[in-house]
């Protein structure tokens, strides 16, 4: 025993000293391009996020999915429950589910909100800034087309989604009944030690002109937008309208089993614990804007990707959003938060991830 554990030591201490002359041997993009490659994880994110910047039929502009007869059930008063799904970074609203498949996240949202569901689609290699005006631009037009009937709207945002419909919601508070920021990284994602690297080094190891991916600079942690997130630079939120208009926040975190190596502390496999729930934020009132609603930590078999697949999950989310009934009285830490256990991912999730490599 104790032989194995000066092994293990000893490979430890080479790793580091290999490590750090790599990277200070002019080495850093070579040395992480090389680890972050190691993982399946890894090389399939890297070909994911290459895909957004190089497909040529990529979006030019964000577009949003309007269900068969949904103008007609407005006009006749038949639409009381309206929900917006933005997925997160690379992905598209497809990755959704078939509506035949009960299973599928689009099948439980249609049961839950009597099909009012809208689907938001954009192109990732878009700022969150750009990308939350061209969301709104399409939901001003669908408000125009029911001439103003459209009622407050209840939005999930997954990952990146959760971000932008934050952003949207400080925009223009009146047009939603609540926000639903699903495994986002609120505070960035952050890498640790190596988060300074990974910031230098990423264009290198995407293979991608650093002008061109900028955007991913809004998601390392302590990034201008991020910062600017809820400091409420736009409003000032002292009138009684502005009190009124506030919107409803609920907060979902994942915790997974297996914590990455390269994400400070308790992780999903891509944002941590801390980030999806940004706790010091919270208490020191920096989203003036929202009133907490939820807080729930899913915690076990979960995973950042695939998890819009687990049909317990994704029904407690939109349940919450649907009846908009919980108000949180005192903020709780990520340790004092509810827990919800996932002990094995189910069958339609494993699905997925096998048919997405994760």
């Amino acid at each position: 025993m104790k032989q194995a554990t000066k092994k293990r030591l000893r490979n430890i201490t080479l790793t580091g000293i290999a490590t750090t002359f790599l990277l200070f041997a002019g080495g850093c993009t070579t040395f992480l391009k090389t680890a972050i490659n190691l993982s399946k994880e890894g090389r399939n994110a890297v070909s994911s996020i290459k895909e957004s910047y190089t497909n040529p039929e990529k979006l030019k502009s964000a577009t949003i999915e309007v269900p068969e007869n949904f103008y007609e059930k407005l006009e006749k008063g038949e639409v009381k429950d309206v929900l917006l799904y933005i997925h997160g970074y690379t992905a598209d609203s497809s990755k959704w589910g078939e509506a035949t498949n009960p299973d599928s996240p689009l099948s439980i949202a249609n049961r839950i909100f009597d099909k009012n569901v809208l689907c938001a689609n954009y192109s990732s290699s878009y700022k969150i800034p750009e990308i939350s005006k061209q969301i709104f631009s399409e939901l001003e037009k669908i408000s125009s087309n029911c001439k103003g009937k459209l009622p407050q709207i209840c939005v999930v945002g997954h990952s990146m989604g959760g971000i932008i419909a934050l952003y949207m919601s400080e925009d223009k508070p009146e047009y939603f009944k609540n926000i639903s920021p699903f495994a986002s990284p609120l505070a960035g994602v952050n890498f640790g030690y190596l988060n300074p690297y990974l910031i230098k080094a990423y264009p290198g190891i995407l293979g991608l002109k650093r002008e061109l991916a900028q955007n991913i600079e809004d998601l390392f942690k302590d990034s201008d937008l991020l910062k600017e997130l809820g400091s409420n630079k736009k409003k000032n939120f002292t009138t009684k309208e502005d009190l009124e208009n506030k919107v409803r926040c609920n907060i979902y975190v994942l915790d997974s089993k297996n914590h990455s190596w390269l994400i400070e502390g308790p992780d999903d496999g891509l944002v941590s614990v801390d980030s999806a729930y940004p706790y010091e934020k919270l208490v020191k009132n920096q989203f003036l804007g929202l009133e907490l609603g939820n807080i729930i930590i899913f915690e076990g078999d979960v995973n950042h990707y695939s998890s819009t697949h687990n049909p317990q999950i994704i029904e407690t989310i939109l349940l919450n959003a649907k009846n908009n009934d919980y108000l949180t009285k005192h903020i709780p830490t990520s340790k004092e938060a509810l827990r919800v256990k996932i002990p094995k991912a189910p069958k339609s999730e494993l699905e997925y991830r096998k048919s997405r490599k994760y």
